[in-house]
């Protein structure tokens, strides 16, 4: 969960807004997505769902194997 709220907390820095996030359980996810369906047919309840989960992973296997050099998500809006 830590890699999407810092994601998002950046947005809102960029911005120049104070963080405001809110953590929604699984079932309110389903709720939500369950009327809003029509409005936004291509969406579903795993991206709620996987928004919560921590997908951060370990960069230096790429860095090494393949000379990645991933950029830090720092947005600017100025």
């Amino acid at each position: 969960m830590a890699g999407h709220r810092e994601m998002i907390g950046r947005l809102f820095d960029a911005l120049h807004l104070p963080r405001r996030l809110i953590s929604v359980p699984p079932w309110l996810w389903r709720a939500r997505f369950g009327l809003a369906k029509p409005l936004f047919p291509g969406s579903n309840v795993a991206m709620g769902i996987r928004m919560m989960k921590d997908m951060t992973f370990d960069s230096r296997p790429a860095v090494h194997d393949f000379g990645w050099n991933p950029r830090a998500f720092r947005p600017s809006f100025d």
